[in-house]
């Protein structure tokens, strides 16, 4: 938070749409949950787990599957604050490496 971007302009909080805000860690943890758990083992599995990923594995424990039929596989996007996608969006390709392509308007 209150980092400076690319151009050393400040950003506050997590609601701007950069690089910088995209690569804030998502943290998970459990309550009473031992080593050998399902869910926190395959959450330990993926590589900069997405809000789409963690959203699938709840999902699985809750005893649903998600089927995304626009899904591409190692892609995803993450959109500014604007709901209905106004505000941008910025596309992730994840391989060994995680790469973030440009801002999209």
């Amino acid at each position: 938070m209150f980092e400076k971007n690319e151009k050393g302009e400040h950003e506050f909080g997590h609601a701007f749409l950069s690089v910088n805000v995209a690569k804030i860690p998502i943290i998970a943890g459990g309550y009473k949950v031992n080593s050998d758990d399902i869910f926190l083992s395959n959450l330990k599995n993926i590589s900069y787990p997405t809000h789409y990923e963690v959203g699938n594995l709840l999902a699985q424990l809750l005893g649903y599957e998600i089927n995304e039929p626009n899904l591409k596989e190692n892609i995803f996007y993450i959109q500014g604050v604007d709901i209905a996608g106004n505000a941008g969006f910025i596309e992730i390709t994840k391989k060994d490496n995680i790469s973030f392509k440009e801002i999209q308007n």
